[in-house]
Formats: structure tokens, C-alpha cells, sequence
């Protein structure tokens, strides 16, 4: 049954609901959450995370260091704070760490500096009457 709902998940013949994934987790469907990450949009990948969080699927971690480097940021935030609760034994502090540190880098906000060009308007308004005079004169 798992790969004939596979099959139509992948092909867009099926569309997956909060009521599918719920069941998934109550059942303990970790191969079809599983799949879930890789296919789903990102709020069924919330929530896939999210159940095999609460199953207590240490195997899947690995996937969710990948889903903290390059998915979006939701869902970058929700995978790394399940590895925080999954990791028991604190074996991944420095990859949670480099995570964590690689989105505060990404979100930052950078100050921009101003253009020293266009600083000084005296200057400025001086260049335009300048040019103004120039084009008042008549040509002979």
C-alpha cells in the first residue's frame, strides 16, 4: 500500500491533507513521512518533521541536517529544533551550532553606506545652476 500511495503522491494524483499525516503518525508510518520530506510542500515537511519527532526516529536526522542547510527557513527552524530534541546523547551540538549561526547570517542586515557621490548636495545644487546658465544663453 505504501508504494502505490507513493506512486500517486509523486505523480500529483493525490493530494496530501493534515488528516493523512495525522493518521500517518498515529499509525507509525515512518516510511510515508519520511517521503513526505522529500515530496510534500513545505507545510506538510513541517509537519512530517513534527511526527516523527513525537515517533522518536532518530534515523532521520541525517535528512534533517540537510532540510537545515538547504530548505527554506520555516522549515530550516522547525528541523533544526527537532535534531536539538532528538539528539539525546549531544553528539550533533557543533552542526545545531554551525545551523543555527548560518541562519543568523543569512537574516542579518546588513547596513548600507551611503554613496559619498551624492553626499554633499551643496555641491550639487552649485554643478545644476551651472549647467541651467549654460543652457540660458543663446546660441549664435
Amino acid at each position: 500500500m505504501n508504494w502505490t500511495t507513493k506512486i500517486t503522491i509523486h505523480l500529483n494524483l493525490k493530494k496530501i491533507g493534515r488528516k493523512d499525516i495525522n493518521r500517518w503518525i498515529q499509525e507509525g508510518n515512518i516510511d510515508l513521512l519520511k517521503f513526505i520530506l522529500k515530496k510534500g510542500l513545505y507545510p506538510e515537511r513541517i509537519q512530517a518533521i513534527n511526527g516523527l519527532e513525537q515517533l522518536k526516529e532518530t534515523s532521520i536526522i541525517p535528512e534533517l541536517i540537510r532540510i537545515g542547510k538547504h530548505d527554506f527557513e520555516v522549515v530550516a527552524k522547525v528541523a533544526i529544533n527537532a535534531i536539538k530534541r532528538l539528539d539525546i546523547d549531544s553528539t550533533l551540538t557543533n552542526e545545531i551550532e554551525h545551523l543555527e549561526k548560518f541562519w543568523k547570517w543569512k537574516n542579518k542586515k546588513t547596513p548600507r553606506t551611503p554613496n559619498t557621490k551624492w553626499i554633499n548636495k551643496k555641491e550639487k545644487m552649485q554643478m545644476l545652476e551651472k549647467v541651467r546658465k549654460q543652457l540660458r544663453r543663446p546660441m549664435r
